[in-house]
C-alpha cells in the first residue's frame, strides 16, 4: 500500500502543472504522455518501499524512464542503490 501523497509537498515535479500520484505507472505515463514534457523532466514521489521513501521517475533522452530509490540516512537523502561498493574489490576503473 502506497503512502498517501500530500498535495502541498509531493510530488515534486520538474513539470509546470502539479500532479498528484503515488504509483510508478502514474509517472511514466505523465512523462511519456504529457504534451511540453522533454528530456530531463522528473517526478520525486512517494514509494512503496518502506525503506526507502521516496523514488524519482526521470525521462530520459531516449524516452525511456528511469526510476531511482531514494533513502534517507543520517537525516540526509540518497539516490539509491543503497547497496555499499568496495572500491578496492570493484571493477570500476578511475
Amino acid at each position: 500500500i502506497l503512502p498517501p501523497c500530500d498535495p502541498k509537498t509531493l510530488p515534486v515535479s520538474s513539470l509546470s502543472q502539479r500532479h498528484t500520484l503515488c504509483s510508478r505507472k502514474e509517472a511514466e505515463n505523465i512523462l511519456m504522455k504529457t504534451i511540453g514534457v522533454c528530456p530531463g523532466n522528473f517526478i520525486v514521489r512517494p514509494s512503496i518501499n518502506a525503506n526507502h521513501p521516496y523514488s524519482l521517475s526521470v525521462l530520459s533522452h531516449e524516452n525511456s524512464i528511469y526510476h531511482f530509490q531514494i533513502g534517507q540516512i543520517e537525516n540526509k537523502y540518497i539516490l539509491g542503490p543503497l547497496e555499499s561498493v568496495d572500491l578496492l574489490k570493484s571493477k570500476v576503473k578511475f
